[in-house]
C-alpha cells in the first residue's frame, strides 16, 4: 500500500508540471495508463511485496541506485559539517540512517521518472549551416548587456589575488608560477600602458575590456554551437540570455582572477571533445582540428597549474578511444604536452621564475594532520619533533581552521624552508600517520573539501569593488557620473539573490554532471560523456589539493557549462553516425 501511494503521489506531481507543456501530453497519457493499472491492482499490493519490488527495480538500475544512495549520504552528511565553529563534525546518530533511506527512495523514484521523461523526448543532433553573423550578433549582445557592469565598477573588480598579479606585473623579477605566468604577463601588457600614461585605473580598465571581449567571444560561440547542434534558435537564445542577464557571469568578466580565462578555456575544450566524440574521432585526422586541439591544450595548461593534469588525461582518453587517428594524437598531442612541460619546468627555471611552494600541493595533508592535533590525538616524540620544525603544535591548536589551510601555511611561524628541504620526510610521516589517525584524517578531508561536494554550500561567489591598496587604483561609478543612475545597489541585490540559487550551488552542479554521465550510459550514448570530461578532471584535481573548503571561482566552469549539460541530456546522435 505504501509503495503504491508513493508512486501515485509522484505520478500526479509530475503530471501537474507536464500539463503546463503541450509536449508533455503524450507522456502524461503513458503515465495515466500506468496509474490506472496501479489503481486496479493497489489492493493486491502488500507490505510483504515491497522489498521484492524494490530489489527488482534496483537490480535494473544499479548504477543510478548507487548514485541515489551516494547523493543521499552526501545530503545527510553535509548537514553534520560546520566549518565555522566547533564541533566541526557532529556525531552520526541512528535517525541519520533513516534520513538516508528516505532521501534514497525519494531521489531514486523521482530520478527514474525524470530519466524516463528524457528518454521520450530525445532530439537528434543536427549539423545545420548557420552564418557566423549569428555568432557576431550574439557577441555584441553580450558585450552590451555587460556594459553597465563595466561602467558601474570601473576599472574592474580587484581582490588580494589581483594585487599579487599587479605587483608581479610592475616588477617581473617577482614572477612565480603560483598565479600562472601567462595570465600575469597578459595583465602586464595592459596595466603597463596605464602606468606609462600615468593612470593606473586606465591600465586595469584596458585589461577588464580585453577579458570581457574574450569571455563574450567564448560564450557567444557556445550559444552559436548550441544553435548548430540543436537546430533550434529559441534554445540558443535562452542559453545566450542565461549568460547575458546573469550578474555572476557579468561580474566575473570584469574580475581580475585567473579562473575566468581558465574557465573559458575549459568550456572550449569541452565543446571540442564533444564534437570529436560525435564524429567518432575522425575529425582529428584533419590538421586544422589537431592544431585547434593543441591550442586548447596550451590554453588550459597555461591557464592554471592543474591544467596539465586535465590535458594529460584528455590526451590519454583520446589516444585510447580512437584507433583510426591514434598516431596523429600521439604525435601532435604528445609533442604539445612535452613542449608545455619543458616551458613550465626548465624554461621557467632558466628565466628565474619560481615554481609554487611544496606547501601549496600538500594543503589537505597539512589540514588533516592539524585536525588530529587539535583533537589531542597521540603522536610519537619523533613525529612531534618533525612537526614542530614545520610549525609549533601550540600554533596549530590556536590557528587551525577547516575553512582554509592559509592559517597554517601562511602563518609567520610556519617554516617553509624546512618543509621544502624535507619533502620526502613529510610524505613518509603522512603515510605513517594515516592508519593511526584514519578517522580524523577522513573527517578533516571532508571538512576541507565540503564546499565542492556538499549541497547548499558555495563560499564566496562574487567580489565587488576594489580592495584597499597602495597602488593608486580605486573604484569609480562611471554610470552614475555620466547619467546620475545608481545601479550599484540593484546589482548587489541581484547578486545576493543569485547567491542562494540552485544554479550557483556547486554541490548541485557537480552532482548534476555525475547524473549526466549515468544518463548518457543508460541512453547508450556514452560518447556524450566527453562533454564533461574536462569538468570532472578539474574537479578531481581540486578535491586533491584545494587550499580552501569552498570557492565558487575554482569551479566556475561548471556554472558556464550548466546550460549545455542540461540541453545535452535530451540529445542523441543520428543513426547515420
Amino acid at each position: 500500500m505504501i509503495l503504491g501511494f508513493l508512486n501515485l503521489l509522484v505520478l500526479n506531481f509530475v503530471g501537474l508540471i507536464l500539463q503546463k507543456n503541450k509536449a508533455g501530453v503524450k507522456f502524461l497519457l503513458l503515465l495515466q495508463e500506468k496509474q490506472d493499472l496501479l489503481k486496479q491492482n493497489l489492493d493486491k499490493i502488500t507490505l510483504l511485496s515491497i522489498p521484492s519490488r524494490i530489489i527488482r527495480v534496483f537490480s535494473r538500475n544499479r548504477v543510478y541506485g548507487f548514485f541515489s544512495f551516494s547523493l543521499s549520504c552526501v545530503i545527510v552528511l553535509g548537514d553534520k559539517i560546520n566549518v565555522y565553529e566547533k564541533p566541526y563534525f557532529k556525531a552520526v546518530v541512528f535517525s541519520d540512517f533513516i534520513d538516508i533511506l528516505l532521501y534514497f527512495f525519494g531521489i531514486f523514484i523521482v530520478g527514474n521518472i525524470l530519466i524516463e521523461v528524457i528518454e521520450h523526448y530525445l532530439l537528434t543532433l543536427q549539423s545545420i549551416s548557420i552564418r557566423k553573423r549569428w555568432w557576431f550578433v550574439a557577441f555584441v549582445l553580450l558585450v552590451l548587456l555587460w556594459l553597465p557592469y563595466v561602467l558601474v565598477f570601473y576599472p574592474g573588480i580587484l581582490t588580494p589575488d589581483s594585487f599579487t598579479s599587479l605587483l608581479q606585473a610592475k616588477d617581473l623579477s617577482l614572477l612565480y608560477n603560483h598565479i600562472p605566468v601567462a595570465y600575469t604577463l597578459m595583465i602586464t601588457f595592459f596595466t603597463r600602458i596605464g602606468w606609462f600614461l600615468g593612470d593606473s585605473n586606465f591600465g586595469v580598465f584596458l585589461f577588464s575590456i580585453a577579458q570581457v571581449l574574450i569571455v563574450a567571444g567564448v560564450l557567444s560561440y557556445l550559444a552559436y554551437w548550441v544553435r548548430i547542434k540543436t537546430g533550434k534558435a529559441v534554445v540558443a537564445c535562452v542559453v545566450l540570455l542565461f549568460y547575458g542577464l546573469n550578474p555572476v557571469v557579468a561580474m566575473y568578466s570584469i574580475t581580475m582572477w585567473k579562473d575566468v580565462i581558465f574557465s573559458a578555456g575549459i568550456v572550449l575544450l569541452c565543446l571540442f571533445l564533444f564534437d570529436v566524440a560525435l564524429e567518432n574521432g575522425k575529425v582529428l585526422g584533419e590538421n586544422p582540428k589537431m592544431i585547434q586541439l593543441c591550442i586548447l591544450f596550451a590554453i588550459v595548461c597555461f591557464g592554471r597549474n592543474n591544467g596539465i593534469y586535465i590535458v594529460v588525461f584528455c590526451w590519454l582518453l583520446l589516444l585510447l578511444s580512437y584507433k583510426c587517428v591514434r598516431k596523429k594524437i600521439l604525435l601532435w598531442g604528445g609533442s604539445t604536452i612535452v613542449v608545455i612541460v619543458l616551458i613550465q619546468g626548465p624554461g621557467y627555471k632558466i628565466c628565474g621564475i619560481n615554481q609554487a611552494n611544496f606547501a601549496e600541493s600538500v594543503g589537505i595533508p597539512l589540514q588533516q594532520i592539524s585536525y588530529a592535533v587539535i583533537n589531542d590525538e597521540t603522536f610519537t616524540e619523533t613525529e612531534k619533533i618533525f612537526l614542530e620544525n614545520i610549525i609549533p603544535i601550540k600554533t596549530i591548536e590556536e590557528d587551525y581552521s577547516p575553512v582554509s589551510v592559509d592559517n597554517i601555511k601562511f602563518n609567520v611561524k610556519f617554516d617553509n624552508s624546512f618543509l621544502e628541504q624535507n619533502k620526502a620526510g613529510f610524505v613518509k610521516m603522512y603515510f605513517k600517520l594515516l592508519p593511526k589517525h584514519l578517522s580524523s584524517f577522513v573527517k578533516a578531508y571532508l571538512l576541507s573539501t565540503s564546499g565542492f561536494w556538499k549541497v547548499n554550500e558555495t563560499g564566496l561567489v562574487v567580489a565587488q569593488g576594489i580592495y584597499e591598496n597602495d597602488m593608486g587604483i580605486y573604484s569609480v561609478d562611471c554610470l552614475k557620473k555620466l547619467t546620475n543612475i545608481d545601479m550599484k545597489e540593484e546589482i548587489s541585490v541581484k547578486i545576493a539573490q543569485f547567491q542562494h540559487s540552485p544554479i550557483i550551488d556547486v554541490g548541485i552542479m557537480v552532482w548534476l554532471v555525475f547524473l549526466y554521465v549515468i544518463v548518457c550510459f543508460k541512453q547508450r550514448q556514452s560518447w556524450k560523456t566527453y562533454l564533461v570530461v574536462p569538468l570532472i578532471c578539474s574537479w578531481i584535481t581540486i578535491m586533491i589539493a584545494t587550499p580552501v573548503f569552498a570557492q565558487f571561482r575554482y569551479v566556475y566552469y561548471y556554472h558556464l557549462m550548466l546550460p549545455v549539460v542540461c540541453i545535452m541530456f535530451f540529445v542523441k546522435r543520428g543513426d547515420k553516425k
